[in-house]
């Protein structure tokens, strides 16, 4: 034997009058919160990318010669360390642009310099002074370049 359900329409309550100043109030207070942690968060990704340019430059100014033994052990714990800086900075969806080569993009790279290259087309990234990062996509950081004239 069927039974009928019998179901009843749910219909939208306006709130109170007297309510809705006080949710317009923390409507606005929760956009003023959003707004805030959006840009503490954002501070904070910059010093970070600022801390794994630390790491990129020492990794790159150290691997030019060879290092003795000590030294060297030295050298592959900082690199390790950068590795997991630079792996949590992803997990957050903040990425390193690898520029190197590239044409320069004003929107994602600051040219410092304008070098002849040979063998170059004009326009394209000879070094990195700098790495542009993208968070979510969009433009944290805009790398510093050398860009062949």
């Amino acid at each position: 034997m069927k039974k009928k359900v019998r179901t009843k329409s749910v219909e939208a309550v306006a709130p109170a009058p007297s309510l809705v100043p006080e949710i317009e109030r923390l409507e606005r207070q929760l956009r003023e919160e959003k707004a805030s942690s959006e840009q503490r968060e954002r501070q904070l990704l910059l010093a970070l990318v600022s801390v794994l340019d630390g790491f990129l430059r020492l990794e790159k100014a150290t691997t030019a010669e060879p290092l003795p033994q000590e030294a060297r052990r030295v050298h592959d714990r900082f690199i390790l360390i950068r590795r997991k800086l630079e792996a949590a900075l992803e997990r957050e969806s903040v990425m390193r642009v690898n520029s190197h080569g590239m044409t320069v993009n004003p929107q994602i790279h600051q040219v410092v310099e304008m070098r002849s290259v040979e063998n170059t087309a004009g326009g394209t990234i000879v070094e990195v002074e700098e790495h542009a990062f993208l968070f979510r996509g969009n433009v944290l950081r805009q790398g510093k370049v050398v860009v062949a004239e």
